[in-house]
């Protein structure tokens, strides 16, 4: 296991990076996806045998959730470079964009829902520093992670909160069923909320890189 999300049933139980699973329910376990395919997911207890870093074997009961990262845990694996002709390289850039992009709406149903911990949200300082580590890995690495956080940019500006571009359509969208423009004051209004809760939400997860970073 690479890594270990806070607040997971992963992390509540005691397993660490670095920790290698076994079995799970008595299967063996030799790649990710029998991993996912082991597990159960509505919410039954997994008996779960595992080599933790020092190479002592444990086992230990887990239930896992249901919507995203059901146990809380991340693989660390070897990567691999797959080239593709120009035409097929953008369709497969396209593919994955849509992809990746969707990502972000699971990801915030997951947060609204709790399956994912607040704190394992990355600020401003968080993703420089994993920028960082990407790089260390190798150039290719870290053009993905921009790449990356361009989409998530991209696909968070156009959802329909206030402030952002998303926020203005619906604005527009409401102005063109109703036939007038929402009132100048009501919309300066709601931007003003809009923009301390995205600042609040900013100062929270710097908060919550530096103390990771400590």
């Amino acid at each position: 296991m690479g890594r270990v999300l806070f607040g997971s049933p992963a992390q509540e139980a005691g397993l660490t990076g670095g920790c290698t699973i076994d079995d799970v329910n008595g299967i063996r376990i030799d790649h990710w996806s029998d991993l996912v395919g082991a597990i159960d997911s509505d919410d039954k207890s997994s008996e779960i045998t595992f080599t933790d870093p020092s190479g002592q074997q444990r086992q230990m009961s887990l239930t896992a959730r249901t919507l995203m990262e059901p146990l809380g845990i991340m693989m660390s694996a070897l990567q691999f470079t797959e080239k593709h002709a120009i035409t097929e390289a953008v369709v497969q850039g396209a593919r994955q964009s849509w992809i990746w992009g969707g990502r972000i709406f699971l990801t915030l149903k997951a947060l609204f829902s709790g399956d994912v911990h607040s704190k394992n949200l990355n600020g401003p300082v968080g993703i420089v520093d994993l920028g960082r580590k990407v790089s260390e890995v190798g150039l290719g690495n870290l053009f993905f992670l921009l790449a990356l956080i361009s989409i998530n940019l991209g696909v968070f500006n156009l959802l329909p909160f206030p402030i952002l571009d998303g926020g203005h359509i619906f604005f527009l969208t409401i102005e063109g069923i109703r036939g007038r423009p929402v009132p100048e004051r009501i919309q300066q209004s709601v931007h003003m909320v809009a923009f301390l809760l995205l600042i609040s939400l900013a100062l929270f997860v710097t908060y919550n890189d530096l103390l990771r970073l400590r």
